[in-house]
């Protein structure tokens, strides 16, 4: 994942199906310690790609895209204390 907001997000992925923008996105993720004041937190996050762009890695290996999506949903999986 390149950038994160509350509102979208921009991630680089290796997939073999094709994406077009409008494409459902559903997927896990772990915010960092350091962006939640020291608490793990895990989200599940819903939403829709807006744009897709061929990646470096694409000249190479045409399976990776970059994904500029906009957040429709989010729901907290669990968080833990990191130890403090």
């Amino acid at each position: 994942m390149r950038d994160i907001s509350t509102q979208g997000l921009y991630l680089t992925v290796k997939t073999d199906e094709p994406l077009e923008p409008g494409t459902k996105l559903d997927f896990s993720l772990t915010l960092p310690i350091e962006a939640t004041g020291g608490i793990e937190v895990k989200v599940r996050v819903g939403g829709k790609a807006v744009r897709i762009d061929r990646c470096a890695e694409a000249e190479i290996n045409h399976s990776h895209v970059g994904i500029a999506a906009v957040i429709e949903t989010y729901n907290l999986i669990c968080s833990e204390p990191s130890g403090f």
